[in-house]
């Protein structure tokens, strides 16, 4: 197993990450899991394997907000406009404080509507609004819906 020379960092690629060193040279590039052809899987810790995810930034429209079925958190419902008109991307939790965070919610009030702009029985206790506002999210790369996704701040 090769072993990195620290200080490092990942960072994200389409469908893996690259480790990059203190100078920005690049050390490797990662694809997918990683792991010796021949050698068994072990579940848990080790000191020889490097876990991280791949996470990135994009822009959403909100579209509602529901609560989590888990843990009853707020959750923003978001859809990514394109030219066929919205495509329903996912949910992901408020991570908005202060100010930001009230001006969201007065955002979300201001533009409540009654229609839904997608069907589905996951869906429930959903309050819709008009998909004016628009949010940056961190969320997992390489998915086609969102995955561990916060909602970072009100894009301008």
């Amino acid at each position: 197993m090769r072993r990195f020379p620290a200080p490092w960092t990942v960072e994200s690629l389409d469908g893996g990450f690259k480790i990059v060193d203190a100078n920005g040279q690049t050390l490797a590039y990662v694809y997918g899991h990683a792991k010796h052809a021949l050698a068994p899987y072990r579940s848990g810790r080790s000191s020889t394997w490097l876990k991280t995810k791949c996470s990135t930034q994009s822009t959403f429209v909100v579209i509602g907000t529901d609560h989590d079925r888990k843990t009853g958190a707020l959750r923003a419902l978001l859809a990514l406009k394109d030219s066929a008109g919205l495509s329903y991307a996912g949910a992901a939790f408020i991570s908005l404080a202060g100010n930001e965070r009230a001006q969201f919610f007065a955002e979300l009030e201001r533009l409540a509507t009654s229609w839904a702009a997608f069907k589905s029985s996951r869906l429930m206790d959903v309050k819709w609004c008009h998909p004016k506002l628009v949010v940056e999210v961190k969320h997992l790369a390489g998915s086609k819906l969102l995955r561990h996704a916060t909602v970072k701040r009100l894009a301008t």
